[in-house]
């Protein structure tokens, strides 16, 4: 199990990064996860939208 820890970048912003010991299969799954996780809270977004009809 990797242990992400919390940074904060130059730009003031807070960052979670994963640690040295995760290797590449963690890293492909955070960014699928990610991925999946931007396109449902799009869907309830549009989904909550009213019609305009």
């Amino acid at each position: 199990m990797t242990k992400p820890f919390r940074c904060v970048g130059d730009d003031g912003v807070s960052y979670y990064v994963k640690g040295i010991s995760a290797g590449r299969r963690s890293q492909i799954n955070e960014w699928i996860a990610g991925r999946l996780a931007l396109d449902v809270a799009r869907w309830f977004r549009l989904a909550a939208e009213p019609n305009q009809n």
